[in-house]
């Protein structure tokens, strides 16, 4: 039996809100855990049955419909979070078997071989600076060239350094646990 939704007025809304609000949230509370979420789920539905009420129709008991709308509603919801922690387990998953956990001396010998790869300059720049402990200005004045040079070459290394130790850090991390 299809049904036209029957809300001409905000008062029928209305109406139709308060008498099943408190019991969707309740349901959709059972299924997620989560008052908030399960207040998010409810309003999300009467907001799209207002803006849809004109053309809607709907198939069976008014409650029904509501009562199964929170349900797929909450396991949407449920299966798009999941995904969501699939993907980040998949990503710290990634770390090769042999890089899942590693000692000091592996992580300090990686860290020396990405210093490495570094274009000369900038490596002889960050070593003098984070191994070193100079300052900017006192770099600048050691290799002759000024302090926005050396700003550039730290910012280069950093970065570089992030990249290609990004692996090895979260291994390393996961080891000190």
């Amino acid at each position: 039996m299809l049904q036209k939704l029957k809300l001409t007025n905000e008062s029928s809304f209305k109406e139709l809100f308060d008498k099943y609000y408190s019991r969707l949230c309740r349901y959709a509370y059972y299924i997620l855990g989560n008052k908030h979420l399960a207040e998010d789920v409810v309003q999300s539905l009467f907001t799209r049955i207002w803006e849809q009420r004109e053309n809607m129709k709907i198939e069976g008991e008014m409650d029904s419909y509501l009562f199964v709308s929170v349900r797929n509603a909450s396991y949407n919801y449920l299966k798009s979070n999941l995904r969501q922690k699939m993907r980040e387990t998949e990503y710290t998953m990634n770390i090769k078997e042999d890089d899942h956990k590693i000692d000091r001396e592996t992580f300090l010998r990686k860290l020396q071989e990405a210093l490495n790869q570094l274009p000369e300059q900038c490596r002889e720049i960050y070593c003098l600076k984070n191994m070193e402990g100079l300052t900017y200005k006192e770099i600048a004045e050691y290799l002759q060239i000024s302090e926005k040079t050396v700003d550039v070459q730290i910012y280069r290394a950093l970065k570089k350094l992030r990249e290609i130790m990004a692996k090895y850090r979260n291994a390393f991390y996961l080891n000190e646990q």
